[in-house]
């Protein structure tokens, strides 16, 4: 099949930009048909909502650097000791989470040093004198400091995963170069092992995939949505939340989607990494999301 080689020889070739390849991976989608691979290409091409928990390739340690000056003395590119800062602002700075289109990521010069995510000024402000005794010399400004070979590798992860996965579908085309023999269950596995890591999904779970997927919750039908949520692996302890949180929400005895039922389904990640998690956590709160809009009336 033309277009499966055209993004085969793309991925290997490092100059063909990233953009490109994903466009012609939704024209690709729209041939077999999958909502997890156009929902993976959309989210690199659109980026990552705040929402949704960006994939392990995205997320990584950083060092956090400032700029000091006192009376006497200015030093730059100083690594700022953590210890010095709260609990909660320590856990947010020392991990950085790349959201943004891949493609911007792809426009970094490779040989351009490292990039910055700059401290919001009220946070500098609120430790300038923190970190050295008497409070001279005083934090100026601070930094993420993003090292230039992360940013590289990201767009590599992602060039090196369609590549992956065409190679994948192109070894099942057969002599006869018809994607519609590919079946189902074969693509959603290449999509989740490919794109939604080892670490969403056990491989002999694959087969749960298609069934899932086809799952169905009619508007007002709680039975067929507390069953379509046990399908999925979810605890009973987790249905009964999801319940109370629906009823707390109801508007004149009619489920909506209030604040306490999205919260719930914001916070899926802690019901759905379950031991007897049918697929992956992205891929369960997706599905969760989507019966609850069917069941609120809000989806097809």
């Amino acid at each position: 099949m033309k277009l499966l080689q055209d993004i085969i020889d793309q991925a290997v070739d490092g100059n063909a930009p990233i953009g490109e390849i994903l466009r012609r991976c939704l024209v690709l989608e729209r041939k077999i048909n999958n909502e997890k691979f156009k929902q993976w290409i959309n989210w690199e091409l659109d980026g990552y909502p705040a929402e949704e928990e960006p994939p392990s390739y995205r997320k990584f340690n950083c060092v956090n650097k400032g700029l000091f000056v006192g009376m006497t003395v200015k030093m730059a590119n100083q690594p700022i000791p953590m210890h010095i800062l709260s609990a909660a602002d320590r856990k947010e700075l020392q991990t950085v989470e790349l959201r943004q289109p891949v493609a911007s990521y792809a426009s970094f010069p490779r040989d351009n040093g490292d990039a910055q995510i700059l401290w919001a000024q009220s946070l500098v402000a609120k430790y300038q004198d923190k970190f050295f005794q008497g409070g001279d010399p005083v934090l100026n400004r601070a930094w993420q400091e993003i090292p230039g070979s992360v940013l590289v590798g990201l767009v590599e992860q992602v060039r090196t995963r369609v590549l992956r996965f065409a190679l994948d579908i192109n070894s099942e085309v057969g002599a006869d170069s018809d994607i519609g023999a590919v079946t189902r269950p074969t693509i959603e596995r290449s999509v989740v092992n490919n794109f939604y890591g080892g670490n969403n999904i056990v491989a002999e779970h694959a087969e749960n995939f298609a069934v899932i997927n086809a799952t169905q919750v009619n508007e007002g039908n709680l039975e067929q949505l507390e069953n379509a949520l046990a399908k999925l692996g979810l605890e009973r302890a987790a249905i009964e939340d999801m319940k109370t949180a629906m009823s707390e929400d109801a508007v004149d005895g009619k489920p909506t989607l209030g604040q306490r039922t999205l919260k719930w389904a914001t916070d899926g990640a802690t019901y759905v990494a379950k031991e007897g998690l049918k697929v992956g956590v992205e891929v369960a709160k997706a599905e969760v999301k989507r019966w609850l809009l069917q069941y609120t009336g809000w989806g097809a």
